[in-house]
């Protein structure tokens, strides 16, 4: 699958667009789990934080340092944070 970010197999890093936009009333339901890159910007990590389901992780790689806080912020529970990468869950 090859897609605006990158990806798609040719050795490129990028990601593939499942689906974006409010989680609520889409079918469904919240995300069970996200990844992504916090070079995106506070905003994506707090998006992301704020649309995932009960009991999903979210994992933020090349996460800047205010990332732990943010996903607190939002509910989230701090699972791991090591060398740029961080694992958080909402409970």
């Amino acid at each position: 699958m090859k897609g605006r970010g990158g990806g798609g197999g040719d050795g490129r890093a990028g990601a593939a667009r499942v689906g974006a936009g409010p989680a609520k009333g889409e079918p469904g339901g919240p995300l069970r789990g996200a990844a992504v890159a916090g070079t995106l910007g506070s905003g994506w990590v707090e998006e992301v934080a704020r649309t995932v389901s009960r009991l999903a992780r979210v994992v933020v790689v090349d996460a800047r340092d205010d990332v732990p806080a943010a996903l607190e912020r939002e509910g989230l529970r701090l699972l791991a944070a090591e060398n740029g990468t961080v694992v958080a869950a909402r409970d």
